[in-house]
């Protein structure tokens, strides 16, 4: 919408009217910028059993043409200025306005309610020494309260790297950090930013000390569990044929996505746009005779693509004699998309179609929710 109504790229519209402006001369874009000759470029890094795995410049660049929430790599110094922006109401360091205030304020002005948030961003007393809520959303920011002072924050969260910025406007306060690396739930983001807080508010004491920033969120509350890769074997095989879970799969959001046999690896290899994943058969482990459970894969990444997807369900149809789409939880947990393989007869496509309906149903209607918020 910004490229139509500025009638120019995203990339060049932030730069012209803020990035510029404000002299943050060393914010670039993963989309258009050399990233193999950026000075100092920070490697980002992910665990992959055990092992520590550098992310793909070319993912970088791919990943970034998501833009708003993913495209902008920027440094601490800039950083800086742009959390000063916020906090002296839209004027850059010279006191100049790149923002009327009153404009900067709607920016600021909650609009929607968060309902859901982690753990980690959501520390209530008496169970916690402070209170710490970010339960409300912005245009861009999460806004809530650290020690009764107003807080505007927001993470930033690709593989391989992790950010977050907190600013406390009563007091004039702004606190960013960033690293390489995996930080499941934000727990190491978040107590960290909590002790630079109270750090920079001039207490005395912190909750945190160098113990408890290690043990976070412990002793007040259980440590999240970290996701553990299962044991993969590529000699495991489905009882049905290879051949009748390879073709084209299609969802009506989600678009095409192809499985095919790969002789080299001796599996099913699953293509997604430019994402590439190994599909190995997970055999239950429970004495269910669900159909899908009977025909589970982990997706494991391939190539420049970085993240691994948990598990995908294929489905057959009702005399168990062909498959007719999977369920991709790997994708969206809660609500999983449903594809539906391309090439069959109509007729075989109704269990899907229906779970299908229901989806999008259920996305009406959270649409509807959100609109009347």
């Amino acid at each position: 919408m910004a490229e139509v109504i500025g009638k120019d790229t995203w990339e060049n519209l932030l730069t012209d009217h803020l990035l510029k402006p404000l002299e943050m001369n060393q914010t670039v874009f993963a989309s258009t910028a050399d990233i193999g000759h950026i000075p100092n470029f920070a490697t980002g890094y992910l665990e992959d059993q055990n092992k520590l795995l550098p992310v793909h410049h070319e993912f970088m660049r791919k990943y970034g043409l998501l833009a708003g929430s993913t495209a902008v790599m920027s440094t601490a110094k800039d950083m800086a200025k742009w959390m000063n922006f916020h906090l002296q109401g839209g004027r850059d360091e010279m006191g100049q306005f790149v923002l009327a205030s009153e404009y900067l304020k709607e920016v600021h002005t909650s609009r929607m309610l968060i309902t859901s948030v982690t753990s980690s961003h959501e520390l209530r007393r008496p169970l916690f020494p402070v209170t710490s809520t970010l339960n409300t959303y912005t245009l861009g920011l999460r806004r809530g309260f650290y020690r009764g002072y107003e807080r505007l924050a927001h993470t930033g969260s690709v593989p391989g790297y992790k950010a977050m910025m907190s600013l406390l406007p009563g007091a004039q306060i702004g606190v960013f950090t960033a690293m390489t690396g995996e930080d499941t739930d934000y727990i190491y983001r978040s107590a960290l930013q909590n002790f630079l807080l109270d750090w920079s508010l001039d207490l005395t004491e912190s909750w945190l000390n160098t113990s408890t920033m290690c043990s976070y969120p412990q002793p007040w509350s259980r440590s999240p569990v970290n996701p553990t890769l299962p044991r993969l074997d590529p000699s495991l095989k489905p009882a049905l044929n290879i051949s009748l879970f390879e073709g084209t799969y299609h969802n009506k959001a989600y678009g095409y996505l192809h499985v095919r046999y790969n002789e080299s690896l001796e599996t099913l290899t699953m293509s997604y746009g430019w994402g590439t994943w190994q599909l190995f058969f997970m055999p239950s482990t429970t004495t269910t005779t669900t159909q899908d459970i009977k025909h589970k894969f982990y997706c494991k990444a391939l190539g420049i693509t970085t993240t691994n997807l948990d598990a995908i369900y294929f489905l057959q149809d009702s005399h168990h004699s062909r498959i007719i789409g999977f369920r991709a939880d790997g994708l969206e947990r809660k609500l999983p998309p449903i594809f539906s393989k391309i090439g069959l007869d109509q007729g075989d496509h109704d269990g899907t179609s229906r779970e299908n309906l229901n989806i999008y149903l259920m996305l009406l209607l959270c649409l509807l929710i959100i609109s009347l918020n």
